[in-house]
Formats: structure tokens, C-alpha cells, sequence
């Protein structure tokens, strides 16, 4: 795949304003606009809270009257919509699999690089048909080990950023070290969002945070 001006997708962090040290999923690829119509609330009018894509599903119950499932992940946005001081959530996690882990409160944003010397697994026998392009073992206990992730790991997940947007909103300066208590802060907001989505207990500690 390419993008028009014929960049290669995988070198993605290669392209203005990317700088070639930053593989992790940066504000230019997971901030996109979400754009609501609703018949009576909201219209014309724009909001700040921090919103997912697995947002729709419970908005969408709620504005045809059906009832939302109590155990879910997504947040109902029709009080957003009526109410522009409405809250939705304090946090939003993104990332690619294999790779690091981002959550972001809005402002702060930490990039969370995982441990390449603990085990990786695939849940599931077969790939996704979105995502192919690994190697692994043998369907043991519910899960495959990944021999080899293609592309292999840049060498920028490794290292673990903090970044804020408002004075640094390309994400181009590091404040992990200046900012060791934001990181910790946010590091435990992580550890906590994974363990509500019921992750394994070994992607936490790959991620490095067994210990937060």
C-alpha cells in the first residue's frame, strides 16, 4: 500500500512531521475527527470529550431505545450530545499489536514500550484476515506463540515516551525523564484500563507494568 505521495505505509513514521525515532502510534494516526447526527441534540455544534470507536455501539443502542448491555467497553454519547460538560471517559488507549501501547488523557499522552524479551502469544488459531503477516507456533492452551512479526519491530517502541500535546502536539520531545511521576501516573491508568478489558495477565507484564 501507498499513500499519494508514495510513501511505502510500513515507513509510515518516515513521512513530515514523523521524525524516524518515533514508531509508536502518534496523535497524527489515532486522533481522527467523530462526527455525529442526531435528529434533535447537537447540531452544529463541536465537543472535546475523549471518545473510541467502540463508543457507537452503546450510543447507537441508546438513541433507538434498546438497552446497553452492562458489561461493555464503550461509553453512551447521547448525554454528550445534550450536554456539552457531559463526561465520557479520563482515558483512551490505542496501539498496534506486537508493538507499544498508548494511552492518552488528552493532554498527556504515554507511549508505553513493551519488553521484546518476554513471550508474545496470538489468541486464536488463525490469523485475522486484517493481520497475516506473522510467524507463529503450534495452538497450545488457547494460543499461538509469535515467532516473527513482519515488519519486525522498529527500533522506536522500544523506548518508552511521555509527550504533551498542547506544547508539543507533533509529539517530537520525550518528557519521560523530566516527568518520571506523570509517567508512573499514567502507567498505572494503563495497567488498570487493560485489566477492565481482561487482558492476560502476561501482555501487562510485557508491557512492563507488573510493578506500577
Amino acid at each position: 500500500m501507498f499513500d499519494p505521495q508514495g510513501y511505502d505505509v510500513e515507513g509510515w513514521t518516515s513521512h513530515p512531521p514523523y521524525a524516524p525515532w518515533r514508531e509508536h502510534m502518534n496523535e497524527e494516526q489515532f486522533n481522527t475527527p467523530f462526527i455525529v447526527y442526531h435528529p434533535q441534540f447537537g447540531h452544529g455544534e463541536r465537543r472535546s470529550q475523549l471518545v473510541q470507536n467502540v463508543d457507537v455501539y452503546p450510543t447507537v443502542l441508546a438513541a433507538l431505545g434498546k438497552p446497553i448491555p452492562e458489561k461493555r467497553q464503550g461509553v453512551n454519547l447521547i448525554p454528550v450530545l445534550q450536554d456539552k460538560n457531559a463526561s465520557t471517559r479520563n482515558y483512551a488507549i490505542m496501539g498496534q499489536f506486537g508493538y507499544s501501547i498508548s494511552i492518552t488523557d488528552g493532554e498527556w499522552t504515554l507511549h508505553q514500550a513493551p519488553n521484546p524479551d518476554k513471550p508474545l502469544y496470538w489468541y486464536s488459531y488463525h490469523l485475522s484476515r486484517f493481520y497475516r503477516r506473522m510467524e507463529l507456533g503450534p495452538f497450545v492452551a488457547g494460543r499461538r506463540r509469535v515467532l516473527a512479526l513482519h515488519p519486525p519491530m522498529p527500533r522506536g517502541c522500544l523506548t518508552t515516551w511521555l509527550t504533551n500535546k498542547r506544547e508539543d502536539p507533533a509529539e517530537l520531545v520525550n518528557l519521560a525523564e523530566q516527568y518520571p511521576d506523570k509517567v508512573r501516573e499514567m502507567q498505572c491508568a494503563l495497567k488498570q484500563k487493560l485489566y477492565e478489558c481482561e487482558v492476560p495477565y502476561e501482555l501487562v507484564d510485557r508491557f512492563r507494568l507488573s510493578d506500577v
